[in-house]
C-alpha cells in the first residue's frame, strides 16, 4: 500500500528533521555531497529531490528497494552533471546546473531505469568548497581581483610597448623609404648625365 498522491523527498548531504527546517544535520553525510568539478575541484553539493509515485505497478512490482534505487540513479546523474561544470559556475551559479539536474533525473528514472516515479523538484543548497579547503579558497578569492588587476596592468604596458614599437618601426620604414628613393633618383641622374 502506497501513498500516490503523496510527494516523497530525499536529502543528499545533510538530513532535516521533519517539521523543523531549523535542525539539519550533516555530520555522517559528508559523503554523499563531496563532488568533483569539470575544472577538477572538490566542491560540496547538498541537495534534495523530491518525487511522487506515477506508476505505482513499476514502483511496486519492478523496484527492488525503491528508496535506495532511486537515491543511486538521483546520485549518479548529479555526480555526472557536477563533473560538466567549473567550480565557480556551481558555487555562483548553480540554477542551470539545477533545471539540467531535474530533466536528467527525471529521463534517468523514466527511460534508463525505470522507476515509476515522477520528480517534481530538485534543489540545491548552497554549494560550497570542503571545510578542509575553505581557508586556502578564502585566500584565494582575496589575492585573486589583485593578480587580474596586474594582468590587466601588465597587457596594457604590453600593447603600449607594442604601440611604440610599432611607430619607431614606421618611422624607421619611412626613412629607409625615402633613402631609397632619393639614392634611385640619384642613380638615374648620373646615368642620363
Amino acid at each position: 500500500k502506497e501513498a500516490v498522491g503523496r510527494q516523497y523527498r530525499l536529502e543528499f548531504g545533510f538530513r532535516s528533521t521533519p517539521g523543523e527546517t531549523s535542525q539539519v544535520r550533516t555530520r555522517g553525510y559528508e559523503r554523499e555531497s563531496l563532488m568533483l568539478t569539470g575544472d577538477m575541484s572538490l566542491i560540496v553539493v547538498r541537495y534534495t529531490v523530491i518525487y511522487r509515485i506515477s506508476d505505482l505497478y513499476t514502483y511496486i512490482f519492478e523496484v527492488k528497494d525503491q528508496q535506495e534505487t532511486i537515491r543511486d540513479v538521483v546520485q549518479a546523474v548529479m555526480r555526472q552533471l557536477v563533473g560538466d561544470y567549473s567550480m565557480r559556475e556551481v558555487l555562483t551559479n548553480f540554477a542551470p546546473l539545477q533545471q539540467k539536474a531535474h530533466k536528467e533525473i527525471q529521463r534517468t528514472l523514466q527511460d534508463v531505469v525505470p522507476t515509476g516515479v515522477e520528480i517534481t523538484e530538485v534543489a540545491i543548497k548552497d554549494p560550497d568548497v570542503p571545510p578542509g579547503a575553505k581557508e586556502a579558497f578564502d585566500r584565494f578569492n582575496q589575492t585573486e581581483p589583485d593578480v587580474n588587476a596586474k594582468l590587466n596592468e601588465a597587457k596594457g604596458l604590453q600593447e603600449k610597448a607594442v604601440g611604440e614599437a610599432g611607430e619607431s618601426a614606421d618611422i624607421a620604414i619611412g626613412r629607409a623609404k625615402k633613402q631609397r628613393e632619393e639614392i634611385v633618383r640619384n642613380a638615374q641622374g648620373e646615368a642620363l648625365a
